[in-house]
């Protein structure tokens, strides 16, 4: 296959890249999912509502997810279910996979817009407890709505932004214990109780049985669970950043590409919660890359 344009990743960002360049009458690329289904992290998000500068009202991920999937597209041009494996820099040839059959693409401009992974030992440097029940926000989002087991029972939420309050609502949906804990006076309103402050020792043998919190009055409280659910910063998988020769700042927490021909964009560029807007700055790229 040859396209002038391949965009991988089918999360906001992607969808973003392709209705820019469709918008523009441009058709000559393709879009690559790994996952058998497109904006899969939406699928979860459900109570944060977003909205954007040209896209009238606000969405929670759910209901973004549902707008996007409700236009029309040509279906040719999206495919899914077809991770990548190796990237040629040299050849400008991507190949990917569905687990059966090998293909490749052949481009001249390739779009990243690739999720980014959650880092759970980076920001939030978790002590003396590295056992089972330690989970990613990610993690447990997935869990609670596309498998058919729970991470714990009582759960303990650790962040500072709307992806914590959004996987404890979640937990809290699906009638398990939760209780937040947020690392900074969050800059959102959340009617759910939460303490303030910083872990600062995790207690269990071999599973998590609870957190000692330093609060902000400088106390610590103990808390009891036997679940650790950390909503940490997003950063581009360490498999990108190889083979594509990707560099990430972590000064200003974004991905940056010596390459004129690999291009950023989404979480592989700058990690955001805002899904409204992170779309709406894909689609102008895809505009201007219709343009060029």
């Amino acid at each position: 296959m040859r396209k002038k344009i391949c965009v991988v990743g089918g999360g906001v960002a992607g969808f973003g890249v392709a209705d820019g360049l469709l918008e523009r009458n441009f058709t000559d690329f393709t879009l690559l999912e790994g996952r058998p289904i497109f904006l899969y992290t939406l699928t979860w998000l459900k109570f944060s509502k977003k909205k954007g500068e040209n896209i009238s009202g606000e969405f929670s991920g759910n209901e973004f997810r549902d707008y996007l999937l409700g236009r029309e597209r040509p279906e040719e041009n999206f495919i899914k279910g077809n991770r990548v494996f190796y990237l040629d820099k040299k050849k400008k040839k991507l190949y990917f996979s569905d687990g059966k059959e090998t293909a490749d693409c052949e481009f001249d401009k390739l779009i990243l817009a690739t999720g980014g992974v959650p880092v759970l030992y980076g920001e939030y440097l978790l002590p003396g407890f590295r056992g089972a029940g330690i989970f990613t926000a990610y993690q447990v989002g997935e869990m609670l709505t596309h498998y058919d087991f729970l991470p714990g029972e009582k759960l303990i939420v650790y962040g500072r932004g709307e992806y914590a309050a959004e996987t404890a609502l979640l937990a809290k949906e699906c009638g398990l214990d939760v209780k937040i804990v947020f690392s900074h006076e969050p800059d959102f309103h959340l009617d759910f109780p939460f303490l303030l402050g910083k872990i600062v020792k995790v207690h269990g043998g071999l599973r998590v049985s609870g957190v000692d919190v330093r609060t902000a009055g400088n106390e610590v409280e103990e808390l009891n669970g036997d679940t650790l659910v950390v909503a940490g910063k997003y950063v581009l998988e360490r498999g990108w950043r190889e083979i594509a020769g990707i560099k990430w700042d972590i000064d200003k927490w974004r991905g940056i590409s010596d390459d004129p021909d690999i291009i950023l964009v989404g979480d592989a560029f700058e990690p955001s919660f805002n899904f409204v807007r992170q779309y709406e700055e894909s689609y102008k790229k895809g505009m201007e890359l219709a343009n060029e």
